[in-house]
């Protein structure tokens, strides 16, 4: 390999140094400052709120999804998880695949899960990965394709709340209500965070009642100093906005303003840019001049690193997925029409900044490195989907491939790729986003703590048509978690289904059931169309805390071996909210509804004649005053005590 000399290393240091200087000299080394609407003020009560809502999976339908799900900070904003899509063909393993970030499992409007043609009862991932969140308060338009609007509009009356900006003196677009308007798609949407046909009335109503991040934990240190003074979310619209009105608009206003503080700007490149010359290492400054020299920052402009404009990089055919034009109806000149602008295949630059965090690259998730897409770039001018591709892309490439391969040129380096992504990975991190420390710090959410997940264990029988029944749990097991169901895919269409529960973990696969749940007789038709939901209420009694419970669902299914097909078992522990506490024990509630002793979380007569069985044999389960279990007693320690205890307790219910 050629070497590298003393004069072509010269150069590019002065080449940097001038663009340095350059740079400060237009103003172009600092991030601009934070545009922020007149409508919506930035204050702190109104951040703390937004914060809350944003980390809170209470947001979603079923309580599994956040905002802050497909955005970790550490991560750079963005989501590390990927899921493939078939993308527009419907296919799977095609060339339109498409990696996106999984949101809830589908549901019906009563709450009742129902399986999506291609996901069944898994979560559903979209059809395009989630951009970063940081420094998205610059952007004009939002989303990969620019649908959400820099004209924010109340998600109910329709009614212009704030309007779109004009340009500025220097030609650039405000960004106007464009966080505000993207506040409001997720929530509503069904594959990311939402039962189909969701109201805002439902969103609202809940919220009037929710304790604020009942399912996370370890709350970020200005959340929880915000919850000793406000500790309803009413109370907390009211310290945000005057009153306890919980309305659409204030939502996105409260979750928009929380999102404009997450600005990165302390990185590496920041800090040489104002003026410390060990900010970035020698190979990263050479990958910097290479980037600017190259022709990169034509779109990934400093100092955002993103120009917030639409181009079609060639990335894959525009028919796979047409982007801008979905949104603008701008596919190119017709013969009514020969000026019509091409959107086709265009989608909006990212903000490289703290790039080098994320996992899953361009807007379909379909490179898993950053070097990878680097090497993207460099052979672009290989790829064969030139159909309104930026001219620029080609240009890009030349420069790239004349810098690494011609001995000739004054920047000549055959490690440029290499030097390019040490400075977008390293120079442009910000430790805060790294380490996840204010403003990027984030409380524990319920789906990224595994010891309060459901555990699926080995089991199942298959029934007609081979096909194993599939059971799912895919709701917080909490305490209080009104929203707690168990689905059933994969099974006969039309069969009589069976919940069984059991205290004992299964043996050979199958549990032995303390009880059943009524029978279901499974929705759909035909050989593993079938599927059911149970919903299963979780009271809010202390006394279920950390009781286990093993799960399966037995079908009559007249295929399957001995007529009965059955689900794999699943085992799942009740836990209380880290953030509230568990509540207090309903000491009465001794059995379930079939007068087992498995509480229930409700006072009836089950749990009546199990106490009085229990105290009639002098049983320990009636020594419920707990005055000591002396086997020297001759009654145990059982006496009218107990039962004066439990008579109290269970008229008071729980």
């Amino acid at each position: 390999m050629t070497s590298i000399t003393s004069r072509q290393r010269s150069i590019r240091t002065c080449a940097f140094v001038a663009h340095l200087l350059v740079a400060a000299g237009t103003a172009l080394a600092e991030v601009p400052p934070l545009p922020i609407p007149a409508e919506n003020p930035i204050t702190e009560p109104k951040r703390i709120l937004g914060k809350m809502l944003f980390w809170d999976e209470q947001m979603s339908s079923d309580n599994t999804m956040a905002c802050g799900t497909c955005h970790t900070m550490t991560r750079g904003g963005a989501d590390n998880r990927r899921v493939r899509h078939p993308g527009a063909d419907n296919l799977f393993f095609t060339a339109d695949d498409v990696f996106g970030s999984p949101g809830v499992v589908s549901t019906a409007a009563n709450g009742d899960y129902l399986p999506s043609p291609y996901f069944g009862l898994a979560p559903q991932p979209g059809n395009r990965a989630a951009p970063p969140v940081i420094n998205a308060a610059y952007a004009p338009l939002l989303f990969h394709d620019g649908r959400a609007s820099n004209e924010f509009r109340d998600p109910i009356t329709n009614a212009v709340i704030i309007p779109a900006p004009p340009n500025l003196p220097d030609g650039s677009p405000d960004v106007g209500g464009a966080l505000e308007s993207q506040v409001v798609g997720p929530i509503m949407n069904d594959i990311e965070m939402a039962h189909k046909e969701r109201t805002w009335s439902e969103i609202t109503t809940k919220l009037q009642t929710a304790k604020p991040l009942a399912f996370a934990s370890n709350l970020t240190p200005d959340i929880a100093a915000a919850l000793t003074v406000n500790t309803t979310y009413p109370d907390l619209f009211a310290a945000a906005f005057g009153d306890g009105a919980i309305t659409p608009v204030r939502i996105a206003f409260a979750i928009a303003t929380y999102e404009r503080t997450l600005i990165s700007d302390q990185t590496p490149f920041d800090a040489a840019f104002a003026g410390d010359p060990d900010a970035l290492t020698p190979a990263q400054i050479e990958g910097f001049t290479h980037f600017s020299n190259i022709g990169c920052n034509n779109c990934h402009t400093e100092p955002l690193f993103t120009d917030n404009k639409f181009n079609n990089i060639g990335l894959r055919p525009w028919q796979h997925d047409a982007g801008r034009a979905i949104v603008t109806g701008n596919y190119g000149p017709t013969v009514e029409d020969p000026n019509r602008p091409d959107d086709r295949g265009k989608f909006k630059s990212v903000n490289l900044r703290n790039v080098g965090l994320k996992t899953s690259y361009m807007h379909h998730g379909g490179i898993s490195t950053l070097l990878g897409t680097i090497d993207f770039y460099r052979n672009i001018g290989n790829v064969q989907f030139t159909e309104n591709r930026d001219p620029l892309m080609v240009s890009t490439a030349d420069n790239f491939n004349r810098v690494m391969t011609d001995p000739q040129d004054p920047f000549y380096d055959p490690l440029a790729d290499v030097k390019i992504e040490d400075f977008l990975r390293h120079g442009l991190a910000d430790p805060r986003v790294a380490n996840g420390t204010f403003p990027f710090d984030s409380p524990t959410l319920w789906s990224l703590r595994a010891n309060h997940q459901s555990t699926a264990l080995p089991g199942g029988v298959i029934g007609t048509n081979g096909i194993t029944p599939t059971i799912v749990v895919s709701t917080p097991a909490m305490i209080g978690n009104a929203d707690f169901k168990i689905g059933l895919s994969r099974v006969l269409g039309g069969a009589t289904a069976r919940l069984g529960v059991s205290t004992l973990p299964p043996v050979g696969g199958v549990i032995t059931p303390d009880f059943y749940l009524p029978d279901f007789t499974a929705a759909g038709s035909g050989p593993g169309n079938g599927y059911a939901t149970a919903h299963w209420p979780i009271p809010n009694n202390g006394a279920l805390a950390g009781q286990t419970r093993y799960v399966q669902w037995f079908i009559t299914d007249a295929g399957a071996p001995g007529g009965q097909s059955r689900s794999a078992p699943i085992r799942f522990t009740y836990f209380c909210s880290e953030t509230l506490g568990c509540p207090p024990i309903c000491s009465a509630d001794l059995a379930n509804g079939q007068g087992l002793p498995l509480a229930d979380g409700g006072v009836d007569i089950s749990d009546l004649l199990f106490f009085l069985n229990a105290f009639e044999q002098g049983s320990t389960a009636a020594d419920l005053d707990d005055d000591g279990l002396d086997p020297a007693t001759p009654d145990n320690g059982i006496d009218i005590n107990d039962l004066l205890f439990f008579l109290g307790h269970f008229e008071a219910g729980c």
